[in-house]
C-alpha cells in the first residue's frame, strides 16, 4: 500500500464516518422534538449488565 493509497482510505473511512454521527445526531434531535425517548443500545447493555451482576450476589447470598 502506498503513502497515497493509504491517505485516500483514511479520508474516505472519516467522510463515512462522520456522516454516520451526523444522521444519529439528527436521528436524536428529530425523537427529542417529537417527544419520545430512546435509549442507546450502550446504556442497555451496561443496565442489563448490573442487573446480572446483581442477581449473582443475590444467588451467591441465599447458597449461603
Amino acid at each position: 500500500m502506498t503513502v497515497s493509497n493509504f491517505d485516500f482510505t483514511m479520508h474516505v473511512l472519516l467522510f463515512i464516518h462522520t456522516q454516520w454521527v451526523i444522521a444519529k445526531q439528527e436521528e436524536k434531535k428529530r425523537n427529542r422534538e417529537a417527544g419520545i425517548e430512546v435509549v442507546d443500545s450502550d446504556e442497555e447493555s451496561e443496565d442489563e449488565e448490573d442487573s446480572e451482576s446483581e442477581e449473582e450476589s443475590e444467588e451467591e447470598e441465599e447458597e449461603d
